[in-house]
């Protein structure tokens, strides 16, 4: 009644129920190296931060462990590190239009008397060391 080797029905043609004419399905598209690599950083796994139990992508893991290397005192990741956060931070800069770093006239005033208030207590702080300095002679 029915054909073995392709799963029809002699008669009618038509597939036999729970039968596919595709059975081993659509083949899958070759991954580049690009997508494999991508696919592994972003993987989650489970990590222990300060004895709780977190899931973090490899990549975030990752980048804290190169920035603690660095603020160790392993110079090469702390180059590393510095160079990463500099072309985030320029990616971004990007990617939000280029902010401009030009400051509004407020603000370039206050900033303004900032700057001559700091002046002015350093001025202060030279001549009390200078005066202190004299009558200890």
């Amino acid at each position: 009644m029915s054909d073995g080797d392709t799963g029809r029905d002699p008669a009618t043609g038509r597939f036999l129920p729970t039968k596919s004419g595709n059975p081993r399905g659509r083949p899958r598209k070759p991954r580049s190296a690009d997508d494999a690599i991508l696919g592994a950083v972003h993987q989650a796994i489970t990590v222990t931060e300060n004895g709780r139990r977190r899931r973090r992508s490899k990549l975030e893991i990752t980048a804290a462990q190169i920035a603690n290397q660095g603020a160790s005192g392993n110079l090469s990741a702390g180059k590393t590190t510095f160079d990463l956060v500099r072309r985030a931070e320029e990616r971004q800069m990007q990617a939000s239009g280029g902010a401009s770093e030009e400051l509004s006239a407020s603000d370039r005033e206050i900033a303004d008397q900032f700057v001559a208030r700091l002046r002015r207590m350093i001025e202060e702080e030279r001549n009390d060391d200078d005066g202190s300095a004299a009558e200890s002679n």
